[in-house]
């Protein structure tokens, strides 16, 4: 939290629950502008076309789940 931000309180909760309300439209701003450097810093690696899933199994060396023994 930082000053200026709003907070949402929860009046049915147990105990004290405060969240930080977050503007939409500047989060979907951030987000796209987060994906098009990530777009563009990618441009022509192998990992541009694969999903997070096989870029965290490409670090680790290969699937995990095709190393687990089946029984």
């Amino acid at each position: 939290l930082k000053t200026g931000d709003q907070l949402e309180f929860d009046e049915n909760a147990p105990n004290l629950l405060a969240r930080r309300v977050v503007n939409r439209d500047e989060w979907k701003s951030a987000f796209a502008d987060w994906r098009k450097t990530a777009a563009s810093t990618l441009d022509g690696h192998p990992w541009a076309e694969k999903t997070s899933t096989e870029i965290i199994d490409d670090m680790r060396g290969g699937s995990v789940e095709k190393q687990i023994p089946r029984p």
